[in-house]
């Protein structure tokens, strides 16, 4: 039996490119979720990175949330 192989979609997005969807700059995002008023966002942080759970992102930038 043979198995195929599916890329796996990420559900996720980084920061910078959560900035880029959203018409944000990298850094002014940054400044948000450091501060809290990005928690509507659900920031997820991994260490030293930050990641944006992709449906949330996604909404947004949709207009449905």
């Amino acid at each position: 039996m043979k198995h195929s192989k599916r890329a796996i979609e990420p559900r996720t997005y980084s920061l910078a490119e959560t900035a880029d969807i959203l018409g944000f700059g990298r850094t002014t995002l940054q400044d948000h979720v450091r501060n809290g008023s990005a928690n509507h966002l659900h920031p997820i942080s991994l260490g030293t990175r930050t990641r944006f759970p992709k449906a949330v992102i996604d909404a947004l930038a949709e207009g449905a949330a």
